[in-house]
């Protein structure tokens, strides 16, 4: 819901700030997953079979949700629904001259209630003109984007294994796209939460569970 000057009311701010945060979770997973048991495999081929089928299965699906999450958290649909929230819909509502300003109230407010104990990361201020520059730099990478969306309209939806050599450079755009987009959302939960939050750790925390998945089926 919106206020009388058009600024996303806390509410509705609050649960899109919430739904990135969820999705962006949701993707280091996957991703954490994904490289995990890349990490695994290495250089030794699975013996084959059905679980060496299984896996490539598994890890091509992995990439097919990659892809989706990535763009689902970079668009914004051509016709805006209220319920809509992504990464694009909070940097478009932080064009908001206002909501700025009520953002670094509050980050002034709550600093002064913390003297006590100074916080260890930088002013509202400070921390949108940081997230402002991650945002372009994640925007910089049009063509990549381009090249991850039509791998999802045209390729991923249909066949189920397998991935073609010449999609390879795909990929290491689509690393870099989620790379840019983990710096982007952890200055959006310093930005809209006042949460100094690693997303990174979330993908070594799953790498773990990658690596001991293949484990177990060489075991």
């Amino acid at each position: 819901m919106q206020d009388q000057a058009g600024v996303l009311g806390a509410e509705a701010l609050s649960g899109k700030v919430d739904e990135v945060h969820l999705a962006v979770l949701n993707l280091a997973a996957t991703y954490g997953v994904f490289h995990g048991m890349n990490d695994a495999i290495g250089q030794e081929r699975m013996a084959s079979g059905k679980p060496s089928h299984a896996i490539r299965v598994i890890q091509y699906d992995l990439i097919h949700v990659l892809v989706i999450r990535v763009c689902a958290l970079c668009d914004e649909g051509a016709r805006a629904k209220p319920d809509d929230a992504s990464i694009a819909v909070l940097m478009k509502a932080l064009d908001n001259q206002e909501l700025k300003g009520r953002l670094t109230e509050k980050d002034r407010r709550w600093r002064r209630a913390m003297l006590s104990r100074p916080p260890s990361h930088a002013d509202a201020r400070s921390s949108i003109e940081i997230l402002m520059e991650r945002w372009e730099q994640l925007q910089a990478e049009d063509d990549s984007m381009r090249r991850v969306r039509h791998l999802r309209n045209k390729k991923l939806g249909h066949v189920t294994d397998g991935f073609e050599k010449e999609n390879s450079a795909v990929l290491q755009e689509l690393w870099t796209l989620i790379e840019r987009m983990f710096d982007v959302a952890e200055s959006i939960r310093l930005v809209f939460a006042s949460d100094e939050y690693l997303y990174r750790d979330v993908v070594n925390g799953h790498k773990a569970d990658g690596r001991a998945l293949i484990e177990a089926l060489r075991g």
